[in-house]
């Protein structure tokens, strides 16, 4: 690795030990936050992971924040956001594009979403934000097997306040929103509302408008909680969501369709509708010695589009999707009291789901259509305990038992006629962890940890063509994390070390007729460094920054590519692996005082491969976003910027018989908030 880059590690700690040397002489302290992130309360400096936690005033730069914003400065974390597909990959991770299922396990109030990240709606009522990187099997419902984002919305009653926000930024964007957290006795309540419409900066040179990346969207969230006299809590929430937006973002970068940055050539009209539903019943009893929850779970899925072929002016039909997606599922979980001071805390808890999904895939350029329907059934048994040794040393284990049963039908009808075939599919894991924390001193905490996770298998919605290449089976991870972590008056220092192992990694193959399939067929190594430091520089400036190095590569991977002549087998050993930079950071500074506020963050990244080929890349680059802003009592008025410099970059890119598709990253956009609290 790089020496200036390995240099990273030890100068954040250069800079923690400056700060220590200074506490005596300061007169603010940065505090101590308690979290459930293995469902036992404890305070954050004594988990033993990977733990960073976000609250609205972290991600409030813009008018509205998504998973991005929640992971941006988290060391090792990419997100990729196009107008195709959403994905978080986790030290290397992540699964084939526009998967049915993600390694990346996302909950919101207790609820975890069966389709993963693209499911996840706008957090408006957003209250913490808790990212655990590394397998989460034993501590949660849904397995996750690379990490896990899980946000709590505004719980009802939690507040008292009255807040009404409207932004408008110079690409004919305008957010309002609305939120309302009352209680009443025993009774909270909670409403929250936020509307966005958005002109969007890519014009589509055939059509001459810029509806290629228009947006509109409307989110709602509502919840009612009741505090009973036997000390139980029930809270009843919902998150609903609709939103519309242009597909017509992808250009060609080179050949004879190239086109300029945010110019595209659609010559069909392609567009998308998400609608989201997310309703959680959450039951809370303490116990004497212990705690018990239960959180019921409805979600619903609907994705709709209609996309031009092959994004030029040529008239070769359309291609498109209607996905619904229905689950159920029910959660109880038992664990130590969370103000318990007993040497033992533990946790245990019984999970189950049922999952309906219907999709039909129409490919309009092909004549061809499939239409699948399957049917899942979950069920997992999870438990982690751990045990004070001494006043020092704490050693944990647990483990989880899943198991996924499912069938799956498809109708596939082409030119040449139709079929039909239906496969049953049924696995049972078992997926250990085991965990050591050992307290150097009061502020020093050196740990490690292993764990195993996985990805279920599943089923080939949109390219296969016979019952053999309709299924795919599970990938496995196992990963081994060090770290150690100074939680200081003024200053956090957190740095780690992990390797993690990829097994019977699911990959796309090309195979003949016009069709794909998807295989168990590479197996990758991810290893590297991960730091992040925050230092309060005095009552008004704060520093936050973080690095993360990474290396991600196949051990293993052979498939297959289209040739000349059809399709063509290929090794991609020793490559890496799509969107894992070697190197990414982040630096923050922030100024609050009084009146006047601000920020300034710098998100930056080495280049990095779109495909498993390492044939297209993104060079290194980075963003620079800033606010600055003033209040008067329970008003504010903020002016923002994200991407000042107006950085050129891509999200995605792809390589196509008629030249390289890209779609560029949003460019500079600059706007005004104004916010009112009573």
């Amino acid at each position: 690795m790089n020496k200036r880059l390995l240099a990273w590690p030890l100068a954040c700690t250069c800079l923690a030990t400056q700060a220590v040397a200074q506490e005596e002489d300061q007169i603010f302290e940065l505090g101590t936050i308690v979290i459930e992130a293995r469902l036992f309360g404890e305070p954050v400096e004594g988990v033993p992971g990977s733990v960073t936690l976000k609250y609205p005033e972290d991600l409030a730069v813009q008018e509205t924040v998504d998973l991005g914003d929640i992971t941006q400065g988290v060391p090792n974390v990419t997100f990729q956001k196009t107008n195709a597909d959403e994905r978080l990959i986790i030290r290397g991770i992540s699964a084939y594009p526009n998967a049915l299922a993600d390694p990346v396990g996302v909950n919101i109030n207790g609820v975890a979403l069966p389709v993963g990240t693209m499911q996840a709606p706008t957090p408006i009522a957003l209250d913490q934000a808790t990212v655990l990187v590394g397998p989460q099997g034993a501590h949660y419902g849904r397995n996750s097997e690379s990490g896990l984002i899980s946000m709590e919305f505004a719980a009802p009653g939690a507040q008292d306040v009255n807040r009404v926000k409207l932004t408008a930024a110079q690409d004919e964007t305008f957010t309002g929103s609305v939120l309302v957290n009352r209680k009443f006795d025993n009774v909270g309540l909670v409403f929250a509302l936020e509307k966005e419409k958005s002109a969007g900066q890519v014009s589509n040179l055939i059509t001459g408008d810029n509806k290629g990346g228009e947006r509109d969207r409307l989110t709602g969230y509502a919840g009612v909680s009741i505090e009973t006299d036997g000390g139980t809590t029930i809270a009843l929430t919902h998150v609903a969501e609709s939103e519309d937006f242009g597909k017509e973002q992808f250009r060609y970068s080179d050949g004879p369709l190239a086109t300029e940055r945010f110019k595209s050539n659609y010559n069909d009209r392609s567009t998308e509708s998400r609608d989201i539903n997310v309703t959680s019943l959450r039951v809370n009893h303490e116990f004497d010695g212990m705690d018990f929850v239960s959180i019921t779970g409805l979600t619903g899925f609907d994705r709709k589009f209609t996309l031009d072929f092959d994004t030029s002016p040529l008239t070769l039909g359309v291609t498109q999707l209607d996905l619904e997606d229905r689950t159920i599922s029910q959660e109880f979980r038992l664990s130590s009291p969370k103000d318990s001071s007993a040497a033992l805390k533990w946790s245990a808890g019984l999970s189950a789901y049922k999952q309906a999904t219907d999709v039909s895939f129409n490919l309009g350029a092909f004549n061809t259509r499939r239409d699948t329907k399957i049917e899942q059934d979950g069920a997992a048994l999870f438990g982690f305990a751990e045990y004070a040794v001494n006043d020092r040393l704490r050693i944990g284990a647990g483990a989880r038992v899943d198991h996924v049963s499912s069938k799956g039908t498809q109708t596939f009808a082409a030119p040449f006629g139709t079929r039909t075939y239906s496969v049953d599919q049924s696995s049972t894991e078992f997926l250990p962890k085991l965990t050591a924390a050992y307290d150097l001193s009061a502020e020093t905490l050196l740990y490690g940890s292993l764990s195993r996770g996985y990805l279920a298998g599943g089923y080939n919605y949109n390219f296969a063509n016979n019952a053999t290449n309709f299924t795919f089976d599970p990938e496995y991870t196992d990963t081994a994390e060090i770290g150690v972590r100074f939680s200081g008056d003024v200053t956090t220092l957190d740095v780690a070390a992990f390797y993690s192992d990829i097994k019977d990694k699911q990959i796309v193959q090309v195979i003949p007729g016009g069709a794909q399939r998807i295989d168990n067929a590479a197996s990758v190594e991810s290893y590297g460094l991960e730091a992040k430091l925050t230092h309060q520089l005095s009552d008004a400036w704060s520093l936050n920054t973080s690095a993360g190095l990474l290396r991600s590569k196949a051990k293993s991977y052979q498939t297959t590519v289209f040739g000349r002549t059809g399709p063509v087998p290929v090794d991609y050993f020793g490559n890496a692996m799509p969107f894992a930079p070697d190197f990414t950071y982040a630096l923050g500074v922030s100024y609050d005082q009084g009146a006047w506020f601000g920020n300034v963050v710098v998100n930056g990244s080495s280049g990095y491969y779109f495909d498993a080929a390492n044939t297209l890349k993104q060079n290194g680059f980075a963003t620079v976003d800033a606010s600055v802003g003033w209040r008067d009592g329970s008003a504010e008025i903020t002016l923002w910027a994200t991407n000042l410099f107006d950085q050129n970059y891509a999200t995605t890119s792809l390589r196509t018989p008629r030249g390289t598709l890209v779609e560029d990253g949003a460019g500079r956009r600059v706007g005004l908030t104004l916010t009112t609290e009573w």
